[in-house]
């Protein structure tokens, strides 16, 4: 577990340690195709000065706990702009994930059958994205 709740934070949320991703997808003559993100790049957005970003999911879903623990309907309406970005920044992770779908294929079509055990790797790719969201909940 690389976070854990923590009610002081302004995410909700406290990194315990920072990883990083070891998940690659590669041709046959070892070039990468695709590289998996981590839970701080999908969940954790930063600015430079290492504030929560705008679309930061954890800021986000916290500061709706907050506004609804508290009773404040106010914040719990200026909650949904930050959900609605954290949302935007979910799909386009999504899309990341879509996108090495898509390389992976495409370097299955090229490979042809000798691409071996590469093939069968990538032709799970698909289930990467189920295991991923599942991972985190």
């Amino acid at each position: 577990m690389l976070y854990a709740l923590d009610p002081s934070q302004p995410t909700g949320v406290r990194q315990l340690a920072v990883a990083n991703s070891t998940r690659v997808v590669t041709t046959r003559n070892g070039s990468q195709i695709w590289l998996a993100h981590t839970a701080t790049d999908i969940f954790d957005a930063r600015d430079a000065s290492g504030n929560p970003a705008a679309d930061n999911v954890f800021a986000a879903v916290n500061s709706l706990l907050l506004a609804l623990q508290t009773n404040n309907g106010a914040g719990t309406l200026a909650s949904v702009t930050a959900l609605k970005s954290a949302g935007d920044h979910l799909n386009q992770e999504l899309g990341h994930y879509g996108l090495g779908e898509t390389n992976a294929a495409d370097a299955l079509d090229r490979g042809g059958p000798s691409a071996g055990h590469r093939a069968a790797e990538a032709k799970r790719s698909g289930a990467i994205r189920i295991w991923r969201a599942r991972q985190f909940r």
